[in-house]
């Protein structure tokens, strides 16, 4: 029975594809339009991105890797028991020892020499010091390799008790020469449903607990005098007289249209305390109570009214509350109400649910209470008058039904969304999603043509795909009282307190030159109202700490060009380019602690921790429920000036690198918000998000001698998604909609950690969903481990780091989804891997390094030469954020939404069965599904993210060229689509192709890394598709034999065996 419903229940597509092919030809359009801009403006120019790949420069940053590879030589020597060879070995490495020993003494008498001309006298002191520690290092280091001689002599043969005591004593030499460098554990999961049962709102003895009595309800009112005083006209963070509320309220004039417009044009969103203050909610359309009054308020009191807010507990009939916040059902909407912490409490009578009560703030404006009512000339006796402009009703169109136009019923979804693989056990390979797409691209058709056939191509999209919209109030006069029951007045006041505001935080501390042991105190903590970063540039970066260290950095040449053990830095946090912290001294090339802290109301503050090398470049980017137009329109203005004013010395500023990194950050979240309302209008989910949070950063590389930092060169581009946390309810009462919901949209979160980077960069970049999809494709075993199969880890050949990272995760009642191996992606390898909570679908999509998130594959210097075109590549990405967030497009979003619809079905329909399974504790058989549904999720759309948004893909190779040639070669030669795969499996695929051509890049793509292994022994590729069909018949031959038989490599040298 188990193993029928495993036919149904294998794999799932759903946004990922539909977004990727469907989305993204709008995308192709904007980027064509911006080619054709620049090609008008600059005929003359060639915009030919290079970056300047590192090139390690000293001895001492060589030492590592030198010596290293003379060690792996004799490694594999001793475990093939060459025991001549392994002689060789240990003398070529004394000798090579004692050669980079002269060279490092030469180098670092050399900059002795240059401290003592600029009489940098700190400096030198630290010189000394590394000097002296490194000799000792290198001492003992070389007196491990006289033991292991004097062992070797000892052993004639290398097996039993003889080969345990040199496998020991080689790693001795391995911890010492290239240790794992410990990583940040993985905590909370970074992709999250905040959804929590709200506390009961105060009111009676539960007020008199808070300090709110009923008794003390007018003493309350009347803290604040009855007549305005100065603070009820003053402006504050949370009101703001930008420009643009000025404008509105001139134009609008009077206070009944302030209100009307507030009523009838912002979107009510069911989050707890103030968060974007009015201008963040003038710019998103959106705001909860707190924000929407802070609209009202600042445009009021811009025009000389006295306003104030009050907070209370009000009483609203369930039939109301459902309209307002979209719910089917009274639970759901108490639920959604107060998914995020408004004190929400259902009125039961008769068994039912009659009302809700929860807390909720209003505004009092002070104005002339007569016939005119604020909608006229200011007379007549002024009175404090109450107006909610944050409660209103929804009219809700309902949308086409979708099966009837497709005509396609649940069994037929059902059955397109089978997916076959190449299954091992509990492992997966090889995934094939053609049929999916081949259904997909039907149903796209059978709705153009619906659409087409009926004229509906530029009718309102929420006629074709359903939605609310706010039902308009044209009121002419002010409202004489609120339109609910108020139950308790609990507070009146002219600013918003501290308790009732969400926070941000920033401290730094630590001085570490390899480990994380971090401890005392910060050298900075600061805090802000969320309020106050609302649409702000967050970066951090190291300046000299001294100006000897600065003359230091300027004779070398430039940061990058200076020996690490040399200078010191200092961190500094900007807002906007402006200082706002500054910690104290720190090596260039070590590791600090960085802790970004948010404090939801109403919830314990989140602590997000984050490693930080001194001396990169880092920005922290927010997303405060949505990146609004306006947000993205003046980064296209910063941006715009780089282009025009940089130079060398510019490049690794807040004004330039800062700028490009924070482009990369909000236009991540602008892409993924406008994904996820798509998907959470489809799946019937209310997604309302917290306050997130996102780290671009530019990392350097660092190498290390006995593990101090010798050398920093350039880095890569990253982002760490630590924070992406919303509130999820089903509309419908649907748990399964929630976790679906959540699993797919942090599949999608995923792909774009690498899609960002490739849109704005053109650098081959990876994320969890990447590296799934790059094994699947290579033919490495994906595991899913759970509780009743923990003991397969010791088959997963990744760091000790991502193991302790999997067993917390499994003995903590997670899933994790792995490849059974590191991949080398470029120059990037590593292990990615997605930790799931079966419960909730919240997950952490990780990549190597502790990053919940995606990472260039390639390692750059920016150069001057390369910024123009990274000015238009952001253009071009902003722009496409930008239409993705105006979704005007009625054709477009018709197959978006449907699609999502159809997925949904079977969604639902999968989910059901594996919570069955997981609630009756058959854990193998719901991890396996669990497994499966993410894995397809992963593989049928993450490579569209390239074919779309990078029309070309050896744009990703033309960046890179100068580190590249060979594939360039092979490119102008056979082809991008054969370059391409080289590129992707490194020097050995490089090797294969040169020497049998298109062939081999045939075969890899059909057999991965075990056809790179293949012929890299000599196999050709005629050969090892001959033996892949011959595979049953060698097997039966070699049955008695245990092997991993999924491997070209064992087939071709078992076939060969036979053959010869």
């Amino acid at each position: 029975m188990v193993r029928s419903k495993l036919s149904r229940l294998i794999a799932i597509v759903l946004l990922v594809a539909f977004i990727f092919n469907f989305i993204l030809p709008t995308q192709q359009f904007a980027l064509a339009k911006q080619a054709k801009q620049v090609e008008s403006t600059f005929k003359t120019t060639t915009f030919e991105r290079k970056y300047e790949i590192p090139k390690t420069r000293t001895k001492l940053g060589c030492f590592t890797d030198e010596i290293y590879k003379l060690y792996e030589k004799l490694k594999a020597d001793i475990e093939a028991n060459d025991i001549d060879k392994v002689k060789s070995d240990i003398k070529n490495i004394k000798k090579v020892l004692k050669e980079i020993r002269k060279s490092i003494v030469t180098e670092l008498d050399k900059n002795s020499k240059i401290l003592d001309k600029l009489n940098a006298t700190k400096a030198k002191q630290r010189h000394n010091r590394f000097k002296s520690e490194l000799e000792k290092k290198l001492n003992n280091f070389e007196v491990l390799f006289d033991k292991l001689d004097e062992l070797l002599n000892r052993v004639k043969e290398y097996k039993g008790k003889d080969m345990e005591l040199l496998r020991n004593k080689l790693q001795e030499i391995e911890n010492i020469l290239n240790p794992e460098q410990p990583q940040q554990p993985l905590g909370t999961l970074p992709h999250n449903n905040a959804s929590l049962t709200p506390p009961k709102p105060a009111i009676g003895n539960e007020a008199a607990a808070s300090g709110y009595s009923v008794a003390q309800q007018e003493s309350l009112a009347n803290v604040l005098p009855k007549t305005p005083v100065d603070a009820d006209l003053a402006e504050t963070a949370e009101t703001k007289f930008t420009q643009e509320i000025k404008n509105l309220a001139d134009s609008l004039k009077t206070p009944v249209r302030m209100y009307e417009f507030v009523k009838n044009n912002i979107d009510f969103e069911p989050y707890y305390g103030s968060r974007k203050g009015a201008t963040g909610t003038l710019n998103q359309l959106a705001g909860n109570d707190y924000d929407q009054a802070s609209l009202l308020i600042a445009m009021l009191r811009y025009k000389g009214i006295p306003s104030r807010y009050v907070k209370g507990i009000v009483e609203v009939p369930v039939e109301k509350v459902k309209n307002w916040t979209g719910a089917q059902t009274a639970e759901a909407a108490v639920k959604v109400l107060g998914s995020l912490g408004i004190p929400t409490e259902s009125v039961v009578s008769g068994g039912a649910i009659v009302a809700v009560r929860f807390e909720h703030v209003w505004v009092e404006a002070y104005v002339p209470y007569d016939y005119y009512r604020g909608a006229g000339a200011m007379k007549g006796q002024k009175v404090w008058v109450p107006l909610d402009p944050s409660f209103k009703q929804y009219s809700v169109e309902s949308g086409l039904d979708i099966k009837a136009v497709t005509k396609v019923t649940d069994e037929q979804i059902m059955d397109a969304f089978k997916v076959s693989g190449e299954r091992d056990g509990e492992t997966i390979t090889k995934i094939d999603i053609e049929k999916m797409s081949s259904f997909m691209d039907e149903i796209k058709g059978k709705l153009q043509a619906y659409i087409e056939g009926n004229n509906l191509s530029n009718v309102d999209t929420n006629k074709l795909i359903g939605g609310k919209k706010i039902k308009p109030e044209k009121l002419g006069m002010l409202p004489i009282t609120l339109p609910f029951k108020i139950v308790t007045v609990l507070a009146k006041t002219n600013t918003i307190p501290d308790a009732s505001s969400e926070k941000i935080g920033f401290s730094i501390r630590g001085n570490e030159p390899f480990n994380l042991n971090f401890s005392g105190t910060y050298d900075f903590s600061i805090q802000f109202k969320a309020v106050e970063l609302y649409g702000k540039k967050i970066t951090l970066s190291w300046i000299p700490a001294t100006h000897e260290d600065e003359e230091i950095i300027n004779h070398y040449g430039g940061l990058f060009k200076t020996p690490a053990y040399m200078v010191q830095l200092k961190p500094q946090l900007k807002i906007d380019g402006r200082v706002v912290a500054e910690g104290k001294a720190a090596g260039f090339g070590n590791r600090q602690e960085f802790t970004i802290e948010i404090g939801h109301v109403g919830r314990t503050v989140e602590k997000i921790t984050n490693t930080v090398t001194v001396g990169g470049f880092y920005s922290i980017c927010f997303d405060f429920g949505k990146i609004d137009v306006k947000e993205l329109d003046a980064i296209k203005e910063r941006v715009s000036v780089i282009k025009d004013t940089v130079n060398e010395e510019s490049i690794y500023t807040d004004q330039v690198m800062g700028e490009i990194l924070n482009s990369a950050g909000k236009t991540y979240f602008a892409q993924l918000d406008a994904f996820n309302s798509i998907m959470a209008r489809a799946m019937k989910v209310s997604s309302v998000r917290q306050v997130s949070e996102a780290m671009t950063g530019y990392s350097p590389t660092v190498k290390y001698i006995f593990n101090t930092p010798v050398e920093v060169t350039g880095g890569s581009f990253y982002i760490d998604v630590d924070h992406d946390v919303m509130g999820v309810v089903s509309l419908e009462g649907k748990k399964q909609s929630e976790r679906g919901y959540m699993i797919t949209s942090g599949v999608i979160a995923s792909a774009l950690e690498h899609g960002i980077h490739e849109q704005i960069f053109k650098l081959p970049s990876v994320s969890a969903v990447k590296i799934l999809t790059e094994a699947s494709n290579r033919w490495i075993p994906i595991y899913t481990i759970g509780k009743d199969n923990i003991d397969r880890i010791n088959e997963l050949d990744v760091s000790e780091h991502v193991k302790t990272d999997i067993t917390n995760a499994v003995n903590s009642g997670k899933i994790v989804i792995i490849p059974q191996k590191e991949i080398r992606y470029y120059n990037w390898q590593g292990a990615g891997y997605i930790v799931l909570d079966p419960e909730t679908g919240a997950a952490g999509y990780m990549i190597s390094g502790g990053l919940a998130g995606g990472s260039a594959a390639i390692d750059v210097m920016v150069a001057l030469v390369s910024l123009t075109t990274l000015a238009w590549a952001i253009f071009d990405v902003l722009q496409i954020s930008c239409a993705l967030i105006a979704a005007t497009n009625p054709l477009l979003a018709i197959i978006f939404y449907s699609l999502f619809v159809i997925s949904t079905i079977n969604l639902i329909m999968t989910l059901e069965t594996i919570i069955l399974y997981w609630e009756t504790r058959d854990y193998e058989y719901a991890s396996q599904l669990f497994g499966e549904l993410i894995l397809n999720i992963a593989t049928f759309g993450v490579f569209k993210v390239i074919e779309y948004l990078v029309p070309g893909i050896m744009t990703l190779f033309k960046t890179v060229k100068n580190q590249l040639d060979e594939i360039a070669q092979i490119a102008e030669q056979f082809g991008d689509e054969v370059a391409e795969v080289a590129a992707r499996y490194g020097p050995d695929a490089i090797e294969a192709i040169k020497r049998y051509g298109p062939d081999a890049a045939r075969v890899i793509n059909n057999y991965g890394d075990s056809a790179v292994k293949a012929m890299a022994r000599g196999i050709d590729p005629a050969l090892i598709e001959k033996m892949d069909s011959l595979a049953v018949k060698v097997k039966r031959l070699v049955k008695n034999f245990v092997f991993p038989f999924h491997s070209v490599y064992c087939r071709a040298v078992i076939y060969c065996n036979y053959i010869f």
